[in-house]
């Protein structure tokens, strides 16, 4: 997306979205916006809304790591919107280097492969949320402010339908 670049809107995109110069600002609403490709791997980071209505889902890796990290942010507006990062192939190597602005009750991020005996941590910090199987951690999600003393609930989600079950959502309450 080029600099200044906006989208908005729900449906799929199935090309590459760097960042290039200032970064773009994509909008999840009206339903799922999915992206099937890589998404930030260079440039400046794009920042993404989601809408009450809308569900942003990322089937690849979002942003980067290392000596010149790009971080998306991903803020959820008020009313319940969703983070899709159950596509295939993305939690099978842990590529979400994106930062979650605005998570609040009702809103919800969706993960992969999770079972029964998995459990959520929340960092001393109140920064980072951990999705954990015993002493192992699978997935990691930072949060741009603190959330020490919430209450987070790991729960199975029959209402998402896709290839790969069971799914966990993450939910502020």
């Amino acid at each position: 997306m080029g600099s200044g670049a906006e989208l908005t809107g729900a449906g799929i995109v199935n090309a590459e979205l760097d960042g290039a110069g200032a970064g773009g600002a994509v909008t999840a609403t009206g339903g799922t916006l999915e992206f099937t490709d890589l998404v930030d791997l260079s440039g400046k980071a794009n920042t993404f809304d989601i809408a009450s209505d809308g569900t942003l889902k990322f089937d690849l890796s979002v942003g980067t790591a290392g000596g010149k990290p790009i971080d998306p942010t991903i803020t959820f507006n008020p009313g319940g919107g969703t983070l899709d990062l159950t596509g295939e192939g993305h939690y099978e190597k842990g590529l979400f280097f994106g930062t979650v602005d605005q998570f609040q009750s009702g809103d919800k991020i969706l993960v992969a492969e999770t079972n029964g005996s998995d459990s959520l941590a929340l960092s001393g910090d109140g920064k980072t949320l951990y999705v954990k199987d015993g002493s192992t951690t699978k997935d990691t999600i930072k949060l741009s402010t603190s959330y020490t003393g919430q209450t987070f609930q790991l729960t199975q989600n029959g209402s998402v339908r896709s290839t790969r079950s069971p799914y966990a959502s993450w939910r502020a309450r």
